[in-house]
């Protein structure tokens, strides 16, 4: 499976907005989300600037999972994320 390439619009993650771990809430749509930990620990790291292979890096080292799971899990996330209009 090829690796989509996705445009991570800072300006649509800034209208995010947390509260705890498992709830963000969406400013512009109006829309809230409940994440799993996992997924709530990835959309934090987006939020603050960090660039695709340093998630799957920091993935990989929290989770101690191999790396083919690693990249796999940040790209479905990265790929719900598309759907739900957050990235591109």
């Amino acid at each position: 499976m090829a690796a989509r390439h996705h445009i991570i619009e800072t300006d649509k993650l800034q209208k995010l907005r947390f509260y705890g771990d498992e709830f963000v809430f969406n400013t512009v749509s109006g829309l809230c989300y409940r994440l799993n930990p996992t997924a709530g620990f990835l959309l934090h790291s987006l939020v603050d600037g960090m660039e695709n292979t340093e998630l799957v890096d920091m993935i990989q080292k929290r989770y101690n999972i191999d790396r083919k799971a690693a990249m796999r899990d940040v790209e479905l996330l990265l790929n719900d994320l598309c759907e739900l209009g957050v990235l591109d």
